[in-house]
């Protein structure tokens, strides 16, 4: 049914995707009228429509939508609002992008110590700041008397902020210095890091002044130039001899120009019987929206800056840092000792220092005191307790190891958001435990199906599963994958193999690097892995499935290659499905398939990657139990996966 009636625009595609939602199915509605196609979504009209329906005679454009929600209508004119909102939001993006980056080329200087100085990014139409004062003496109060209702979080609170004007990253201001010119109260408070004791002081960047505008809304976001948490973690993998650092203060080492100090103005005494003063903030300050562009985009510029006299330093800020965390190595303990040096050198050359190292090798170790390494020295230590964390995975170094460390809150009524709130908590970025986690991720499918409020208590089924899934999960602590996968890399021989599979649940694909050493010994190590559960509606057949999960494994293939053809040389790539029929559409040209197949079997054959796809059973496929699922109890004593 077309309605001549406009009705809310529920999600926008771009044609680049439309290939691969159709699912073949086509129905013509005769001359002069569009034809249904079949989508995953449901059928789609494309083609003239006015044979079918008498247009209204004004000189209102009309829209012709098909909703999910054709119940609930709205104005033309509030469809063109929503369309400019998306347009306003996407489209302008790369402006934006190229703005900030402007202002920082052209405003950011260095002073004769080397620390760089940088500016807030300002949109250029920003709107007009209201008064935050009010707000800030209301917060800062309220927080006053939780300080004083706490005395530890009291004690830490006054030595965070002693510690920040002591060493120079905020200053006493008089407001008459600032009275007639725009400039912006943060309001701040502290919180502990889960099952830390060490304080997290917030700045609220995003609180909205006196007329509904925060220092958030008037800032650039900067490009995105943060490297992948999975590219850096393949890296690490590739290193005999690793270390893994922090960037002490990387967002305080940065100043903000004196002149715009006057918009990050906070409240702050140390006791109620003392005035209460106005202190500017005077580095890049962890809360604002610009701040993470800042702290990244500073390192690049002091790798540009000095990286001519550290160039593998340099290369490791631009390639192996996910925000203030640094993890990278070396073939010999020579070169990592020689890269670590340089290191400290070409950071101390911007003004920052590293701390919290850890290493697999104790030489690396010996020149830190004790309270600058994140694990014991000594490497006779008990191993198994002294894993450390690293970008959210646990390493043992000591044994050069990784695990899990699963720690899951106690839940008293199991609903929609508390199974949620575990779930997202199960950190995998490499999917090195997918079948565990597709458990959870059918359980989740499952429950959006039921249409459950957030805090409404689930069905018995529902939490008789959850329950077994969440006794399970705490056994991924007893997993271990070595965190080396290139042994020798000069007299090895490295190959790829990338296995697909689907079933009624989902689908999924996982890669594993093969090493065959001088002695013809083969090493074999688990890389990388991911699952998708099946579409709910208009499902798939199991061979489209199986193909999706061809087309999955193509895309990790490639970026798995990518990455470590930088550090070794890969003479094979081979592909494995169990299905003859996704075998035979690979083999046969796009032109002759349906539309879903066509689109699919195009973007597989087009890898840049020169792959060779084979068959191999199915009980000896190692993705059969990802696309599934299984139990952390029986992926432990699984030794296919």
């Amino acid at each position: 049914l077309i309605k001549d009636t406009p009705s809310p625009i529920d999600l926008l595609l771009g044609s680049d995707i439309l290939g691969q939602v159709l699912d073949g199915t086509k129905v013509s509605l005769g001359p002069g009228r569009p034809i249904a196609f079949g989508t995953i979504f449901d059928f789609t009209l494309l083609g003239p429509i006015h044979d079918l329906y008498t247009a209204p005679v004004s000189k209102t454009e009309s829209a012709h939508i098909v909703s999910a929600q054709p119940e609930l209508e709205v104005s033309t004119h509030d469809i063109r609002k929503s369309l400019e909102k998306f347009w306003e939001s996407e489209e302008p993006q790369l402006h934006v992008e190229t703005t900030c980056e402007e202002i920082f080329r052209t405003t950011t200087t260095r002073k004769p110590s080397g620390q760089y100085t940088v500016t807030l990014p300002f949109l250029h139409n920003m709107p007009e700041l209201g008064s935050t004062h009010a707000i800030a003496l209301r917060r800062f109060l309220n927080l006053e008397k939780k300080l004083q209702a706490d005395p530890y979080l009291r004690v830490k609170y006054i030595d965070f902020m002693a510690d920040y004007q002591k060493l120079g990253h905020m200053s006493p201001c008089h407001p008459s210095t600032f009275a007639h010119k725009p400039h912006f109260y943060i309001p701040h408070h502290g919180i502990f890091k889960s099952g830390s004791d060490k304080l997290r002081t917030v700045f609220d960047g995003s609180c909205k002044s006196s007329n509904g505008v925060s220092l958030n809304d008037c800032l650039h976001t900067g490009p995105a130039l943060q490297q992948d948490i999975v590219d850096i973690i393949l890296s690490f993998r590739t290193h005999p001899v690793v270390f893994s650092t922090d960037i002490c203060m990387m967002f305080r080492n940065i100043l903000i120009h004196p002149d715009q100090r006057r918009y990050q103005l906070i409240l702050w005494r140390s006791s109620p019987d003392q005035p209460l003063l106005t202190y500017a903030l005077n580095t890049v300050t962890y809360g604002l929206r610009s701040s993470p562009y800042h702290a990244i985009r500073t390192l690049i510029q002091l790798a540009d800056d000095e990286g001519h006299r550290y160039p593998a330093a340099a290369q490791v800020l631009r390639k192996s840092m996910f925000v203030d965390d640094i993890l990278t190595g070396h073939d010999s303990v020579v070169g990592a000792q020689a890269l670590q040096n340089d290191l400290i050198n070409l950071l101390a050359l911007g003004g920052f220092q590293l701390s919290k190292w850890a290493s697999n090798c104790p030489q690396l170790l010996e020149r830190f005191p004790d309270d600058q390494c994140d694990m014991p020295k000594d490497f006779d230590i008990s191993p198994d307790s002294n894993s450390i964390k690293v970008l959210g995975i646990q390493w043992i170094p000591q044994l050069d190891e990784l695990t899990y460390r699963i720690s899951l809150p106690s839940i008293k009524q199991i609903t929609k958001r508390s199974i949620l709130s575990t779930v997202a908590s199960l950190y995998d970025p490499n999917g090195w435990v997918t079948p565990v986690i597709f458990r959870a991720k059918l359980l989740l499918q499952k429950l959006w199906l039921l249409k459950l409020e957030w805090d409404e208590h689930t069905p018995v089924e529902v939490q008789t599963e959850w329950n077994r899934i969440s006794q399970d999960l705490p056994q991924l602590s007893t997993l271990r994958l070595p965190r080396l996968i290139c042994t020798n890399k000069l007299k090895s021989t490295y190959s790829l193999h990338g296995f697909a599979d689907a079933s009624e649940a989902g689908f999924a694909a996982v890669i594993y690097l093969h090493e065959l050493d001088e002695h013809r010994c083969v090493n074999v190590y688990l890389v990388i892995a991911k699952s998708r559960v099946a579409p709910v509606k208009n499902r798939l057949t199991i061979p489209k499935m199986e193909l999706s999960a061809a087309s999955l494994l193509t895309q990790l293939m490639i970026r798995v290659s990518t990455q470590l053809l930088s550090h070794i040389t890969i003479k094979q790539h081979i592909c494995w499905s169990d299905s003859t029929i996704v075998l035979a559409w690979l083999k046969t040209p796009p032109h002759r398939l349906q539309v879903f197949e066509a689109n699919k079997v195009a973007k597989i054959t087009s890898n840049p990657i020169t792959s060779t796809w084979k068959h191999v059973p199915t009980n000896l496929n190692p993705a059969d139990c990802a696309s599934r699922g299984m139990s952390a109890q029986s992926l432990s004593a699984h030794d296919l996966w």
